[in-house]
């Protein structure tokens, strides 16, 4: 059902987009930081809780990932991930 109505929505690039970045955040911090940065959320803002965890702000991210995922999309195989 979820998926559907994302669907019908027209949401469905979000979706994707938004797993695309859990899923780069995973690779390059583990698992276990996501699971911290959940938590954090409990008690701080979304844009506290991200740069607590990860030691960079939302837009600091942002300018991280996006090259990283143009190239992804124009190369045949994925690129590595940065070293940070």
């Amino acid at each position: 059902q979820f998926t559907l109505r994302h669907q019908r929505e027209g949401s469905t690039a979000t979706y994707h987009l938004t797993f695309l970045l859990a899923d780069y955040l995973v690779q390059r911090n583990g698992f276990d930081k996501i699971v911290q940065y959940f938590a954090r959320l409990r008690t701080r803002s979304s844009a506290a809780a991200f740069a607590m965890t990860f030691g960079q702000t939302l837009a600091g991210f942002e300018g991280e990932v996006l090259p990283y995922l143009k190239r992804a999309m124009a190369e045949p195989e994925p690129p590595a991930l940065p070293i940070p």
